[in-house]
């Protein structure tokens, strides 16, 4: 025999919701999914750009460019430059945002983006003549591959 319970102690019957746990999981993927392939896009691409720079003059590239008298080479430099166009760009906007936030003149961010709705035009919504909600990059995928139709 079970014993009585207290008006206050609550037993909950429901199965916790496996839905939003397995969405997360999908999200985390999805994530470091983009992750990855910017990651592997940013190395393919500047390896392919110090392979071409080698193949068109090998010499120099192993020789590397003589600054001074330290020699510096190719591959050094270009991951000097890539370190040094990333801290530069990263900066930049970084400062473009900031004078935009002072001079608007708000007080947090969420007046802040209040202030830039009201600032940029409204654009019409048309009428979607097709799917635009997808809960994971599986259905998008399937959904491309059907042709649009589901």
């Amino acid at each position: 025999m079970a014993a009585p319970m207290d008006d206050q102690e609550v037993i909950s019957t429901e199965k916790p919701s496996l839905h939003n746990d397995e969405k997360k999981k999908s999200k985390h993927k999805e994530i470091i999914f983009f992750a990855g392939l910017t990651g592997v896009s940013l190395i393919g691409g500047f390896s392919f750009a110090l392979g071409r720079t080698k193949k068109e003059d090998p010499d120099m590239f192993v020789k590397g460019i003589t600054k001074g008298r330290r020699q510096v080479s190719g591959s050094s430099l270009g991951v000097r430059a890539l370190g040094l166009a990333t801290l530069l760009s990263v900066s930049g906007v970084g400062l473009m945002f900031f004078a935009a936030y002072k001079i608007s003149g708000a007080s947090n961010l969420k007046d802040f983006f209040s202030k830039v709705d009201k600032g940029t035009p409204k654009l019409p919504k048309k009428e979607s003549t097709g799917r635009n909600e997808f809960g994971s990059i599986q259905e998008l995928v399937d959904y491309i591959v059907q042709g649009g139709k589901g």
